[in-house]
Parts: structure tokens; sequence; C-alpha cells
């Protein structure tokens, strides 16, 4: 990527959002060349994301919550667009929440990709997104105390282990077509699911008209026991283990993002080692996915050929970070390992074998 023809494209991007809605930006700060972040007047909040998300092909990656009581008397939640096109950037939308009425006006209406977000902010920090047309809970369970919001800065009392309220599920999935379909719930716990995760099928013979879900089913408080509980580089571990396949990711966005905070300059050489290990951890999701496809439609000669060539993708992490999953090679900075000679030797090999490997099971697939 050209860091100054993401520099400009933002530049460019700001300059029009200034002019159509002029005064609504307060405050702006960059943090890399191809990532800023503006603070905008709450009112003008959804109009700014949805300009910024189909007049500038934004997408809508990810969106969030803080509590900054301590900081600047206030909660503030951010939206984060990934500005798509030849020239890539970040602009992440920032507003302000007043600390007493805790409310902010909904964006999913304008913007639908906002819904989980606003839903997940509601719950975490108790802030109130008006007009978001779906008032369900989202990541805490139905009987959990309406006043305890766990990612607020207050004090808690952790040994608080509060009654359950009912031993039935509650939870209201939602049939949009309003059709009299027969409903098929899969979950929350299921042998074909990767993790706990609750769905309805609302179906109309074999045909699905509908499906509603909920996840978060194994919750476990991540965001909070790295606060609160560990140093910078013992986050890094932590992130590692937010996923079971796809870890390295997440230590990575960690990395990169204190990194960023700090200014902190990574060697090229350690940039590169990242960039190794994230695509031996795409190869064996890929190979992964492939297989468990193979297995949801019955086609379970697929589904063993496709880890059979996976297991090389372990075996080439294992090479090079000691460990068949691709866990603990970050550090804040760079990274613990070098790639030696014959370690890349042996992994150039493994890459040519599963190479000729998944061409010939795609031909199998499509004979």
């Amino acid at each position: 990527m050209n860091v100054n023809s993401s520099s400009n494209r933002g530049e460019a991007i700001l300059a029009a959002l200034k002019t159509q809605f002029p005064g609504a930006v307060l405050d702006e700060e960059r943090q890399t060349p191809e990532q800023v972040t503006i603070t905008v007047k709450i009112n003008l909040l959804p109009d700014v994301v949805h300009y910024l998300y189909y007049q500038h092909d934004g997408w809508l990656p990810v969106l969030f919550g803080n509590d900054e009581r301590t900081l600047n008397g206030h909660y503030a939640v951010y939206y984060a667009l990934s500005m798509e096109g030849a020239e890539k950037c970040w602009i992440v939308v920032k507003a302000l929440v007043d600390a007493d009425s805790r409310e902010f006006p909904s964006v999913t209406p304008r913007v639908p990709a906002a819904v989980w977000g606003e839903r997940e902010i509601r719950d975490m920090y108790g802030l109130i997104p008006v007009g978001l047309p779906d008032q369900r809970r989202l990541v805490l369970p139905d009987d959990w105390p309406e006043d305890m919001h766990p990612l607020r800065k207050d004090a808690m009392d952790y040994r608080l282990r509060p009654e359950p309220t009912t031993d039935s599920e509650t939870y209201a999935f939602i049939n949009e077509g309003n059709s009299d379909a027969r409903v098929i719930p899969v979950g929350p716990l299921h042998i074909t699911s990767d993790e706990p995760g609750h769905f309805r099928l609302f179906v109309d013979g074999e045909q699905i008209v509908d499906a509603d879900y909920r996840l978060f089913y194994v919750h476990r408080g991540m965001e909070k026991l790295a606060e609160t509980r560990m140093g910078y580089n013992e986050v890094t571990f932590l992130s590692d283990r937010v996923c079971g396949i796809c870890g390295f990711a997440h230590s990575v966005a960690y990395t990169n993002s204190v990194e960023n905070a700090l200014g902190i300059e990574v060697p090229q050489r350690a940039h590169t080692i990242r960039s190794i290990l994230l695509e031996v951890e795409r190869l064996h999701s890929h190979l992964l996915n492939l297989g468990l496809s193979c297995h949801f439609v019955g086609f379970d000669t697929g589904f063993m050929q496709f880890f059979r060539v996976r297991e090389k993708s372990m075996t080439m992490a294992e090479l090079l970070i000691g460990s068949r999953k691709t866990y603990g090679l970050n550090l804040i900075g760079g990274v613990r390992r070098d790639i030696l000679k014959e370690q890349r030797l042996q992994t150039l090999k493994l890459v040519r074998e599963m190479r000729a490997d998944v061409s010939e099971l795609v031909e199998m697939l499509l004979a």
C-alpha cells in the first residue's frame, strides 16, 4: 500500500466531509498515516457515518464504546470505518456521550450494519442508543442484573453471583418475514458448531425463509481481564487465545495497536515474519472450512482429505514457532523467534506439496 496515497485519500474524504457537514468535526487525531480519528457532534453522528458508509465506500467492521469519565467526564462511542478502494484508509468516527443521560442517536436505522455493535455497547456500558430498532440483549444473559455493566470503570464485586431468574429460554427470536414457517432450533450445543450458538431456522418445506441467532454463550470477559489483571506483554498471550483457529490474527491486531499508540518502530524482518505466520494461519483456517463444508453436505471423504492436507499447515506452524498452533510468537515491538534457513527450506517444501494436494482435491470436487 502506498502510505502517501492512503493519507491523501483520507485527507480528501475528510475535506469532503467538512464541506458536507460544516462544523460537525470538533477534533481530529491521526494515529498512523492511514488512520485518523475524528470527534463529531453527537447529534450528527448518524449523518456522518451514513455519509462515509454510502458516499465513500466505507465498511463498518467494528464499533465499540469506552468509559472516559476519568479523562473528559464522558462516555464515548467509536465507529471504525474501513474506506475501501484502490488506496485504503481508516476513519474512526467518535462521539462523546453525556455521562448522566447516557443517550446517543442510534446509527442502525441509517446503517443496519451497526446493530450488533450498538446492542453490545448497551449491554457492556449501559449507554442508550436512541432509536435502535432491536432492543434485545446481545452479550449478557437475560438474568444479568439490569444495573451492572461489565466494561464500565466502576468498581465491581467479582464475587457476586446473580441468582438465575428463570430456567427457561426468554430470548425472543424474530421471524422478520412474519410467515407461518416451521421453526427448527439448532444449538446452542450442536455437533457441527465451531462454538456454542443458538440458531432458529424458519423453513417452508426445504426452503429457509428466515433465520435468527444468538451467540456469546462462551463470553469470557477477556477485555476486563486484560484491563485489570495484566500488563502489556501479558495481554499479547491472552489475545492469542481469543480464538482457537485465528489467534495469531488477534495478537497481531493487538500488538499493532499498542505499537501505533506508543510510537514503537517494528523491524521490517519482524513485520515479514508476522505476515508469514498470518498466511500459515489463513491456510489452516481455509482448509478447515473447506473440510467442514464437505462434511455439512455429507461428503466425509472430502472432509478427511482436506484435513489430511491441513495437517501439513500445522506441521508448518510447528517448524516456524515450535507449536502446531500459531501461539506465543508476538511481542510488542517484534517477535520472539527468527526463521532460520533450514526452517525456511522445509516450509517451502510443504507449501509446494500443499499446492499440489489442494489442486487435486479441487479437481475431485468439481469433477
